[in-house]
């Protein structure tokens, strides 16, 4: 990607250029009719600058409070971490097999030590350091969201997340704790490491394969002392001398694994001499411990809900998952929940409005390695995630982000879609273009498109919906012309392949409004009508035989949606041939159909778009105002900024506000638009140069 333009700073230049200009040919008509006309030119000019600096601020926003757990000994590694930060010696590396407490320590720091600092970051490593950076959820700061036409890809945008940091790390005491960082060789770490800021790491790996030459072993514990305080903080204590040398000689064979010796206490009573016999296995190796805890997972006896709960958990995002959203999209009993986390094979943390299930990462790679998650074993969870995620369209920014750990944690777990999961697989596809992830998106789409082509062949009914899914991708990407050549594949298919069932007359409506709707855009509007005139014999066909045979609509849009719809694109073309009176009467039906369907309150901007210009057209400049204001407000709330329906409303009302003659209130408008297309979509010119123009004009 070439240079980066900051369209801001040039805008702003101009506008100082013409205040100078203004005051120097005061005798002309620009320039300033009296002083206090110049006294408030300057009083913009300056706050302009004033937010320009802000924008320009790079502050975070994301920080880490650590809660309070039980925490037992360790006070000499502790004092070694504090010292060697301290020290300034460079990043500071727990290591140790897993299991050994270093998470725990480190939070352990945290507690005793965040008020040392102005800023606390809790990252997990678990995806890579690169992947973290870039995690806006993770990360978060001022000013900055990923979105492709802004920084061209994740190598720029981590590059300037780094600049961010390396800054904000100058000016304040700044502490990172990278969590569960195992791997050998990872893109970015060597400029995470050159931040001149505290650094604690922790890892299954020696820090000798990063270059570094120390770093400080986190191991079992080693004394009685240390065992028996151990167990009493866990309320679990030997009631006989017996149970007591048995306690011992467990902590002796494991080495002192303080997640093994949870585990034994909490499952002693179930655990005979002999089984310890058997799983006297030396602790000194990752492949012992993972031996070891095998054995503890056979020594459960485990049910097959049991071991499915640890297969799909296994898959999850480290950080774990909410217990109601994983019970909804799991159907797992609370009772199989509660026998597991009673054997500390999962973990349910935070407050009791939401508490999060999470496997020790020990526990999670292992049960990967014996229940082998996959897209077959773990169907039902994944297919209900795809359903419960059915109504993001109606969803607002915030909302849909929440779930943004779980779809990526899928992707990552089946990176090869299944193509009889096409349906559901694809919903993951919808949430990555709704939420800006479009080149994410445009990857898996392909993939899916790819697997349904070699399963179904090329022309079946599954493929030509995907090919409309694809087309969505690229529609919604702002590529037009790759969208329209999707569309119309889609509809070639369709009119090919035998109907696979009732939905075939669905997807043919479909690809005739889509194709419709490019050839509005075009401004071919014969070619629309036809189109339009098909997508509505195929959509009343598709009704009358939906009921005939009682076909089943779950998941898809409402008829008052799809038939509001079309009243839009018939106002649409209407409009087109100058019949403004007709048009604007269907107008406002389909606003009214469509605010009297629940929970689809975001779609009325879609309605309104065509609403606005009509009644800008009658001079209705008042409710054209109130109707662009709140449409604005709900872009901004249902889809955020890097979605391309916040500019393209900023837009509308600026051209509203200038239809009214409210020229200041329009030219506010564009230079705020002019900002947030320099952010995230530096790539559309043609755009920035429209709204140039249009400021130039006034």
């Amino acid at each position: 990607m070439g240079k980066q333009i900051r369209y801001e700073k040039e805008i702003l230049e101009w506008r100082k250029r013409q205040f100078l200009l203004r005051r120097k040919y005061t005798d002309t008509p620009p320039g300033f009719r009296n002083e206090d006309q110049e006294n408030y030119a300057l009083k913009q000019l300056k706050k302009a600058e004033l937010e320009y600096q802000k924008s320009c601020e790079m502050k975070l926003i994301s920080g880490y409070q650590p809660s309070e757990e039980i925490f037992v000994g360790r006070e000499d590694i502790l004092r070694q971490v504090q010292e060697a930060l301290a020290a300034k010696r460079g990043p500071v590396v727990l290591f140790g097999v897993g299991g050994m407490g270093k998470s725990a320590i480190a939070r352990e720091y945290l507690r005793r030590r965040s008020a040392d600092y102005d800023h606390v970051l809790l990252l997990y490593a678990d995806d890579g350091i690169f992947s973290v950076i870039c995690d806006d959820c993770q990360v978060q700061m001022t000013n900055m969201q990923y979105s492709k036409d802004r920084y061209g890809n994740r190598n720029n945008y981590f590059r300037e997340k780094i600049r961010a940091l390396r800054q904000i790390a100058k000016e304040k005491r700044l502490l990172l704790v990278i969590d569960n960082w195992d791997r050998p060789a990872d893109k970015g770490m060597d400029a995470v490491f050159s931040l001149e800021c505290d650094i604690l790491v922790t890892t299954r790996m020696t820090p000798t394969v990063w270059g570094l030459r120390e770093g400080i072993p986190v191991s079992g514990f080693e004394t009685t002392e240390e065992w028996n305080a151990f167990l009493s903080a866990y309320g679990k204590t030997a009631h006989s001398a017996g149970e007591q040398r048995a306690m011992e000689e467990y902590c002796r064979q494991v080495g002192g694994h303080p997640l093994l010796m949870k585990l034994k206490a909490y499952a002693a009573s179930g655990v005979s001499a002999g089984s310890e016999e058997r799983n006297s296995y030396p602790a000194d190796t990752e492949e012992n411990s993972v031996k070891f805890l095998k054995n503890l997972f056979s020594c459960y006896s485990l049910k097959k809900e049991e071991k499915q709960v640890l297969r799909e958990l296994s898959v999850m995002p480290v950080q774990g998952i909410p217990v109601s959203l994983y019970r909804k999209i799991s159907g797992v009993s609370e009772t199989t929940l509660r026998h597991l986390e009673s054997c500390l094979l999962i973990s349910c943390s935070g407050n009791s409005e939401e508490p999060i299930l999470s496997l020790h990462p020990l526990v999670a790679e292992t049960a990967a390695k014996m229940f082998s998650p996959t897209l077959i074993s773990c169907r039902k969870m994944v297919s209900s995630f795809c359903d419960s995620i059915w109504n993001m369209w109606s969803n607002t920014y915030m909302e849909n982000q929440k779930l943004e750990p779980y779809v990526f944690a899928l992707i990552r777990a089946f990176p090869s879609p299944a193509a009889w999961m096409a349906g559901e697989l694809e919903r993951l596809s919808t949430w990555l273009w709704i939420q800006g992830y479009y080149e994410e998106a445009e990857r898996w789409q392909k993939k899916i498109m790819e697997s349904v082509e070699k399963y179904y062949g090329e022309n079946h009914q599954v493929t030509a919906e995907m090919a409309l899914r694809m087309a969505a991708v690229y529609y919604n990407s702002m590529e037009s012309e790759k969208a329209d050549l999707w569309y119309q594949k889609a509809y070639e298919i369709l009119k090919r392949c035998e109907p696979l069932d009732v939905r075939h007359k669905r997807l043919l409506f479909s690809a005739c409004n889509k194709i419709s709707r490019s050839y509005w855009e075009k401004g071919e509007i014969p070619c629309a009508e036809e189109y339009l005139e098909k997508a509505m014999c195929y959509f009343r066909e598709y009704v009358k035989l939906s009921e005939k045979l009682r076909f089943s609509r779950v998941h898809e849009e409402s008829t008052e949606i799809i038939l509001a719809s079309l009243k839009y694109s018939r106002a649409k073309n209407l409009a087109a041939r100058g019949r403004n009176a007709e048009a604007e009467y269907l107008c406002r039906e389909a606003r009214e159909d469509i605010l009297s369907v629940e929970g689809e309150e975001y779609r009325v901007n879609e309605f309104d778009t065509l609403y606005i210009d009509l009644l800008v057209n009658r001079g209705q400049f008042s409710e054209a105002l109130t109707l662009a204001k709140e449409d604005l407000e709900r872009a901004l709330l249902y889809r955020g900024t890097v979605y391309k329906d916040t500019p393209m409303w900023m837009e509308r009302l600026g051209d509203v506000y200038m239809a009214a003659g409210y020229t200041e209130e329009a030219e506010k408008e564009y230079k705020a638009l002019l900002l947030e297309l320099s952010r995230h979509f530096p790539g559309r010119l043609d755009w920035m140069e429209r709204v140039q123009e249009k400021i130039l004009q006034m």
